[in-house]
């Protein structure tokens, strides 16, 4: 049997597939109304204001807290929505960290600086190595 998709198309495929469960998991918990009683693995916070129900969404995944935001009509219908990936939370410790790492031993040259960084980078979060294009640096 063949992959469905390969490469860039796999990741596109693993984020719909993403967005699709979560998109059921809210649905389930709007016609529940039973705030108390949903066990969908995350927490969910759902609220009305001015006539539309805006839904939180928390779930820990594996590089940290995965956090959706959807505004819904009154017909239920997805008037807004927000991802936070974890990547996102991870950036500003990724660079005080690197800033830290540099400070602490200072590069001899641009392959130290690279290194220094690119080891921060795998610590807090191994997946964005793999998933970015490196930015080329030049002395």
């Amino acid at each position: 049997m063949e992959a469905p998709a390969q490469g860039r198309e796999a990741g596109y495929v693993a984020r719909l597939a993403e967005v699709h469960h979560a998109l059921v998991a809210v649905r389930s918990v709007l016609e529940s109304h039973n705030w108390d009683s949903y066990a969908g693995g995350g927490r969910a916070m759902p609220r009305r204001a001015g006539g539309r129900l805006h839904c939180d969404y928390l779930v820990e995944a594996p590089r940290g807290v995965l956090y959706h935001r959807y505004t819904l009509g009154e017909d239920l219908r997805v008037e807004s929505a927000k991802i936070v990936t974890p990547t996102q939370l991870n950036v500003p410790s990724m660079e005080e960290l690197s800033a830290q790492a540099l400070a602490a031993r200072p590069p001899a040259g641009v392959g130290d600086v690279k290194r220094t960084v690119e080891m921060v980078v795998r610590s807090l979060d191994p997946c964005l190595s793999c998933s970015v294009h490196r930015v080329v640096l030049e002395a």
